[in-house]
């Protein structure tokens, strides 16, 4: 199915990849991000601060939870094991804890690098992951499933959201900054439901198997799909900003009002300014 396809995708890297700007383009001011010891990068988050990043390190097929500064030094190993090709991240909303999918399910550790990983959600091939403002909720989904869950981080329980009569598969949900919105991929659309997903609006189209959004503001996303990088508003308008051929993991930081992204095939990872 489309999911799975999506994430089988991420195993080969052998393609040299480039992208081609419009007018819109402003990848002149571009950094490109490595990290000393990891011949890959991928699924990077800001910290709320906008000084660090988590990210999934990868040397032949071994993958680490990692973090650092925002040019890619002062590399810490938050857990040097446990992770996958289908690994994503996630920030409590005082910098001082990731959250992260791993091989058992999905995990927490002390962003400092001390500490030993806790198990807080039990469940098999979790991908995309995302911490409500509030610290109380996770969202996520799982490679080739057809819901995406919340999980209640008082109980450790999670429940589908998505009713699995409906075959309608749901992948990368983003909680908005206020927690009262969640953004996420269903199909070849994003969707946009309240943080209960009680109801759901259509949002943008085009959203392709590499495709997923983070928030700018409440009102306002920025999204991969169709290799391209584009902004979507309350008023339906979508901005086009660049290209970005196989563009993926797309993440936002409001207090530098930067983006980074990967690029399926490459290395490194693409720090923008916005």
């Amino acid at each position: 199915m489309e999911i799975t396809l999506k994430y089988m995708t991420l195993i080969f890297f052998g393609l040299a990849l480039s992208a081609c700007g419009d007018d819109s383009d402003k990848s002149g001011g571009d950094l490109q991000i490595s990290a000393s010891g990891f011949e890959r990068l991928a699924a990077a988050r800001f910290n709320p601060d906008g000084t660090r990043l988590a990210m999934v390190g990868q040397n032949g097929d071994a993958y680490s939870l990692i973090s650092t500064n925002d040019t890619g030094g002062d590399v810490k190993v938050l857990a040097p094991d446990g992770l996958d090709y289908l690994s994503a991240v996630a920030w409590t909303a005082d910098g001082n804890t990731v959250y992260y999918s791993g091989d058992d399910g999905i995990l927490r550790v002390a962003a400092d690098g001390n500490g030993t990983p806790e198990l807080v959600v039990d469940d098999f091939a979790v991908m995309q992951i995302d911490l409500s403002p509030d610290g109380k909720s996770l969202a996520y989904s799982t490679n080739g499933g057809v819901s995406i869950r919340l999980a209640d981080l008082s109980t450790f329980e999670s429940t589908p959201i998505q009713s699995d009569t409906t075959g309608t598969s749901g992948s990368g949900p983003r909680f908005s900054p206020n927690g009262e919105k969640v953004v996420y991929v269903s199909g070849e659309d994003f969707k946009f439901a309240d943080a209960a997903f009680m109801t759901e609006v259509d949002g943008p189209t085009g959203a392709d198997y590499l495709a997923n959004a983070a928030w700018i503001d409440d009102k306002t996303i920025i999204y991969l799909g169709d290799d391209k990088i584009r902004t979507w508003s309350d008023d339906g308008n979508a901005t086009p900003l660049r290209d970005a051929f196989a563009g993926m993991d797309i993440d936002f930081n409001a207090a530098t009002s930067r983006y980074i992204y990967g690029t399926n095939g490459s290395p490194d990872l693409t720090l923008a300014e916005y």
